[in-house]
């Protein structure tokens, strides 16, 4: 319960009952509501039932004039100090939190000398309301017993506070010592957890805290829920931002200490695969089904880069999986040596552009995975008929889980692969390209073998096996006649027929005119059917989405858009584009292959429900950010980033310097130019960059600094002269130097405003000043828009 500043508490809590009941809500920190009374116990205990039913429905009738703010009470503003919120000035703001903050710990302190001895319950509950308060209100000593005695979380603050009681000198790196002395004794991956969770609650901070504001300095009606977010919100912002940036060092020091040197070896380009280059796989694979195993044999191809060299070749297999001879191409036997994943060929003949080939054989069982295609490996599952259903996964796992290869991103086989299937009679093989042969082995055995003629990275090349139906058709694309195929189990060629095929010709209209041609018509296009949600498999895209819109009915953007299409389908085949055609040189570069595709949803959203529609769907993405640790990883380590912002975020960064440009046509023709310009070929951050900056006519390198190596949201803070007739606005909480241009529009205006982190002024018209507006520009840019003042 809160109230004017100018009220004092007894003229709230004292008043007649019917006083009362209009001034007091639901209480966020108490759920019970409560009042001061001279009754014995057992009267207090019987009004504080009567009231709760009574409020109950003065909630209820209260909430029903609110749209889409809580499901809690609401509270009359005029029981804020209104004039305060809606100066905008945080100072001021923050006298007022504290002192709220005090207040509610008196009032729950009545609150539990009233609580009957059965409800211990209730009395756990204030306690841990009250826990955040005292936090609020300095009480350092008081958040320290309230830990140790009952265990309240998060026991950070109880960390802080014990900081703050010693000493608050040098506090935020004793904090930071404390805090991972805490936590030195947690598994390594729940250390990174732990820590992430943390950082993610201090981020959001800043942002909610500003939102809550603007609730409270525009709204008539406060919900109960804004002030648990705001005192939350601002217990956190005593964090921020210096030790946020103290323990984002600190998780990158826990990633990097777990490096290895096989991860360097398995990551980097180092001088046993330097001096050649794949130029093709031709991969033969026998499944024992029964047993999980795998044999087979890989014909690798290569090219000589650099002649006259010592050292040896490269080949990554990894472990359970051997290798049993590698054979060179004169029918000699190549000597090996084994180093764990690492298995080094003695290649004598290394002539100067010369390519050859060797036979590489290989047995075991790979790894399985246990969360597809999350976690990698093969997958042996069944159908819903029980037969067989065979498939693997191993981005970021990598290719060498199953088959031996130069398990590289920045090496493709130039030009292309094949993979043999022998399986059952009564199962299908299907992979990436066309179908060359499938011909008879003998003993119930057959063998299917499918090629692709492109270039191809190495985890793309996936076998799938079951009981599969293929169902054909075609599109008509910008490079003439493309063929499509569903491979499907027998019992959803209906569904596939109805869902999946009217899907795939809206994904290829939309993708094509965005970005340009498919980029493998000579492959052709494949959805297959897979025992796992999806994967882009390159021509051989992985299908399990249950024929549904959304992600299994889901929308990851909570705006309603993401049901009207299916999300494994646009999404997976974006990469054909992304990732697949343009493939990133180095893991740690991901954001191109997910930013970009993240982003092919915006579009194919837009295409086919316009502007506003898209506009509203890569905005909802956002709350999918975690933003606790930067979306670029750790170069030639091959380790994936630990979150998952290299989608959202790097959606969101795309759309932002889309409408920084303020120009779709010439934005698509830059789309469609940097599809062009890096076909089938492998890329890094630097060059996309370099491209997108050459070509939108600004530089945004600081734009990409901030989003991609940085986890900070920016706050683009404004005000407008007295007389309304200019506009002062900068940049805080960024990178130095950030200066994102902003293009605002409605239908009639359009302002472009040239931002950076010193304050800067323009003049403005009475109809430019509405254009300049918070909830547009969060629209539109991914920021936190504050106007300081009123």
């Amino acid at each position: 319960m809160y109230k004017n500043s100018n009220v004092p508490n007894q003229e709230i809590r004292n008043g007649s009952k019917t006083e009362m009941i209009n001034k007091i809500s639901l209480n966020y920190f108490c759920h019970i509501c409560y009042f001061k009374t001279q009754q014995n116990l057992k009267m207090k205990f019987a009004i504080r039932i009567v009231l709760f039913f009574c409020i109950t429905i003065i909630s209820l009738l209260a909430e029903a004039q609110i749209t889409d703010k809580s499901k809690t009470s609401a509270l009359p503003l005029k029981y804020f100090p209104a004039d305060v919120f809606r100066t905008r000035d945080i100072s001021l703001i923050n006298e007022w939190i504290i002192k709220a903050a005090k207040d509610e710990i008196l009032f729950l302190d009545e609150i539990k000398e009233t609580l009957p001895e059965s409800d211990k319950e209730s009395g756990i509950n204030i306690d841990k309301k009250k826990y955040i308060l005292e936090y609020i209100s300095g009480n350092t000593g008081e958040v320290i017993r309230l830990n140790s005695e009952t265990g309240m979380e998060p026991a950070e603050f109880a960390l802080y506070a014990k900081i703050i009681q010693d000493s608050p000198e040098n506090a935020e790196n004793r904090f930071v010592k404390a805090f991972s002395d805490k936590i030195r004794e947690f598994p390594e991956d729940q250390k990174i957890i732990y820590t992430s969770n943390f950082i993610r609650q201090i981020n959001r901070s800043n942002k909610t805290f500003l939102d809550e504001i603007k609730l409270f300095s525009k709204e008539q009606n406060i919900p109960d829920t804004s002030l648990f977010r705001l005192f939350q919100s601002y217990s956190y912002l005593k964090f921020y931002p210096g030790i946020r940036k103290k323990l984002d060092s600190y998780i990158s020091r826990i990633i990097t200490d777990n490096f290895t040197r096989e991860d360097s070896l398995k990551g980097g380009n180092n001088p046993e695969r330097l001096w050649w280059d794949v130029m093709r796989y031709d991969i033969t694979v026998k499944p024992d089904i029964e047993n999980k195993t795998i044999s087979g044999s890989n014909v690798l191809t290569y090219k000589v880069k650099e002649s006259n060299n010592t050292f040896m070749m490269q080949i990554d297999l990894q472990e359970p999986m051997k290798i049993d001879s590698v054979i060179s191409q004169t029918g000699q036997k190549i000597n090996l040596l084994n180093i764990k994943n690492i298995w080094y060929a003695d290649i004598q003949d290394k002539q100067q552009d010369s390519e050859n080939y060797m036979t590489i054989y290989f047995h075991g069982k790979p790894k399985e995975s246990k969360f597809p295609p999350w976690d990698g490996g093969w997958v042996w599952s069944k159908d819903s008929q029980g037969n067989p259903w065979i498939s693997a996964a191993c981005q970021g796992s990598g290719a060498s889980l199953w088959f031996p290869c130069k398990d590289l991103l920045s090496d493709e086989p130039d030009n292309g692969a094949s993979l043999t299937m022998t399986v059952p009679v009564d199962l299908t093989g299907v992979s990436n390209g066309r179908l060359v042969s499938d011909y008879p082995e003998g003993d119930g055995m057959h063998s299917v073998k499918w090629e692709v003629v492109n270039p191809i990275n190495s985890y793309n090349i996936i076998p799938y096996i079951g009981k599969y139906k293929k169902i054909s058709d075609s599109f008509n694309g910008e490079k003439g006649k493309l063929d499509i195929e569903l491979w499907v189990l027998n019992n959803d060629s209906g569904k596939a027929e109805t869902h999946s095929l009217p899907e795939i010709k809206r994904m290829m209209t939309a993708f094509e005119y965005w970005l340009g041609p498919y980029p493998f018509y000579e492959d052709s296009y494949k959805l297959v059917d897979a025992p796992y949600a999806g994967m882009e498999h390159q021509s051989a895209v992985a299908y399990g989405n249950r024929y549904l819109n959304g992600f299994w009915g889901n929308d990851l953007s909570g705006t309603g858009w993401g049901k009207k299409w299916d999300y494994i389908l646009v999404h997976e085949s974006g990469h054909e584009w992304f990732g697949n055609s343009i493939t990133d040189s180095d893991i740690a570069d991901m954001w191109i292959h997910e930013g970009f595709t993240s982003y092919t949803e915006t579009l194919f959203t837009e295409y086919w429900y316009g502007r506003k529609a898209a506009d509203e769907y890569n905005h909802g993405t956002r709350r999918n950010i975690e933003n606790t640790i930067p979306v670029i990883g750790f170069y030639n380590v091959n380790k994936e980033p630990i979150n998952s912002d290299m989608y959202a975020k790097g959606s969101n960064l795309i759309h932002t310097i889309r409408n920084s440009m303020n120009d779709d046509d010439k934005f698509r023709k830059m789309l469609r130019g940097l599809c062009e310009t890096f076909y089938h070929s492998t890329a890094g951050t630097q060059q996309v960059e370099s491209y997108i900056s050459n070509n939108s006519g600004f530089d945004f390198s600081k734009v990409f600094d901030q989003y991609l190596r940085s986890t900070d949201i920016p706050v683009f803070e404004y005000y407008f002269d007295n007389d309304g007739s200019r506009v002062n606005f900068r940049y805080v909480n960024c990178v130095t130097g950030f200066n994102l241009p902003l293009t605002l529009r409605n239908e009639k205006e359009v302002v472009k405003l040239f931002p950076d982190t010193e304050w800067q002024s323009a003049d403005v018209t009475s109809a430019e000043k509405e254009v300049i507006d918070e909830e547009l520009i969060e629209s539109l840019y991914y920021v936190c828009a504050f106007r300081t003042r009123e």
